[in-house]
């Protein structure tokens, strides 16, 4: 007996292509480029005077012994080193990514500790990043997951 299967190598190449998944994994690293590129966006430099210099004698002589030592300038200038610091990671073979900061203010600055004043000075937080991005990142990549399967 004979069994012949026709079309055989075509169902296989399809079925690779789909378990290769190339243009979500595409698409995936594509929005994480597109995500790091929003975090690393500095806001406009504001001028906020900080009240606890005038009202704290602690705060008040830390800042000009930071000031003596050079450790900080007045008015301050940006180093940019926030920005070059966002990493991506992906993992799982291109189907997830890990975004992140490991700069030790970080934290206060884009992460969940943000302190009020750059809060209030436009640091965009990763929270609220997630909050504004995901719908759309997550849509984007349903496309190609939907195109993926479609060209099988």
């Amino acid at each position: 007996m004979d069994i012949r299967v026709e079309g055989a190598e075509q169902l296989i190449a399809k079925l690779t292509t789909v378990q290769q998944f190339n243009k979500v994994k595409a698409a995936i690293s594509q929005e994480s480029v597109m995500l790091i590129g929003k975090l690393k966006h500095y806001p406009r430099k504001t001028y906020m005077p900080n009240p606890l210099i005038k009202s704290n004698p602690k705060v008040r002589r830390a800042f000009f012994a930071k000031m003596k030592a050079g450790e900080i300038s007045v008015p301050y200038r940006r180093s940019g080193d926030l920005r070059k610091h966002w990493n991506r990671w992906l993992g799982d073979g291109g189907m997830s990514v890990t975004i992140s900061n490991y700069l030790n203010y970080a934290p206060l600055v884009q992460g969940e500790n943000q302190t009020f004043g750059h809060g209030a000075s436009g640091w965009l937080t990763i929270d609220a990043a997630e909050k504004k991005y995901a719908p759309k990142i997550k849509l984007r990549i349903m496309k190609a997951i939907e195109e993926e399967l479609r060209n099988v």
